[in-house]
């Protein structure tokens, strides 16, 4: 579709620079997008912790030690999946 519309335009430098420009908003967009969505989910983060330990300390420890417990079990186990996964 955009060969045609170059190959039908009067000034294919132009419209060459025109999708150029284009596409350069696009990804400043999705940056910015993307910039903005960490930043929130950053923040919801901070706030679900703040919020967990004042509400019950206990409870949110013993949460987020269970959170961590996959992250200790993974390097044990990958070679073997490793091996699996390649026969």
């Amino acid at each position: 579709m955009s060969e045609s519309i170059l190959l039908k335009a009067k000034n294919p430098s132009k419209s060459d620079r025109s999708f150029l420009v284009n596409d350069l908003k696009q990804l400043e967009t999705a940056r910015i997008d993307t910039q903005l969505s960490i930043v929130y989910q950053l923040f919801t983060f901070i706030n679900a912790i703040i919020a967990g330990l004042t509400t019950s300390f206990s409870l949110s420890f013993v949460f987020i030690i269970t959170s961590l417990v996959p992250l200790a079990i993974q390097p044990l186990f990958n070679k073997t999946i490793t091996n699996r996964s390649k026969q």
